[in-house]
C-alpha cells in the first residue's frame, strides 16, 4: 500500500507541476472567448460583401446586409457561442455597436490592461482579446489579428 500510495502522490505531483491540474485546464469563459475567435481567423462570414444572419437567435431575424461592417457582430457571435450573453441595443435588436462597447456595458467592466477575452474597442472598430497585444476582429474582406485597436476601451466579463 505504501509503494501505490508514494506513486499516487509523486504522479499528482509531477502533474501539478507541468500544469495538467483541473483548475489550470479550465481557464474560464473570457479563455473559451480568445479560443473561438481565433478558430474563424481568415473565415470571411463577417466580411463587408457579405450578408450574415447572427447566431444569436434573440436578433436572428435581423440580417446584417452587403456594405454593413461587421465587427460588433463577430463579437455578438463569439460570445454567443462560448455562452455568454451577449448585450444588445436598447431596443433588442442589434449587437452593440463599437461605439457602445466604449461606454458603460452591463455585465462588463472596464480594464486598464488588455488580456485574453477582453473586448477591446475604439469607438469605431471592436475585437477580441486573444492575448496582452493582439486582437481577433472582422475586417473588410475576412476575420484577421493584428495591433490595430490601440488606445481604446477594455471591457472585461464579470462572469468569468
Amino acid at each position: 500500500m505504501i509503494t501505490k500510495s508514494k506513486n499516487l502522490v509523486g504522479v499528482t505531483l509531477l502533474l501539478s507541476l507541468i500544469g495538467c491540474n483541473a483548475a489550470r485546464h479550465n481557464m474560464g469563459k473570457r479563455d473559451d472567448l480568445a479560443k473561438e475567435a481565433k478558430v474563424h481567423r481568415y473565415e470571411t462570414d463577417w466580411a463587408i460583401n457579405v450578408e450574415k444572419v447572427p447566431n444569436d437567435p434573440r436578433i436572428n431575424r435581423n440580417v446584417f446586409p452587403i456594405g454593413t461592417p461587421k465587427c460588433n457582430l463577430f463579437l455578438c457571435d463569439m460570445l454567443y457561442n462560448v455562452g455568454i450573453t451577449p448585450p444588445l441595443t436598447s431596443d433588442g435588436k442589434w449587437p452593440i455597436t463599437a461605439n457602445m462597447w466604449t461606454g458603460s456595458v452591463s455585465g462588463w467592466t472596464k480594464a486598464s490592461t488588455q488580456q485574453k477575452g477582453d473586448i477591446v474597442s475604439d469607438g469605431n472598430h471592436c475585437g477580441i482579446a486573444v492575448d496582452s497585444t493582439y486582437t481577433m476582429a472582422a475586417g473588410t474582406s475576412k476575420i484577421y489579428m493584428d495591433q490595430d485597436i490601440k488606445g481604446g476601451t477594455i471591457q472585461r466579463c464579470d462572469t468569468d
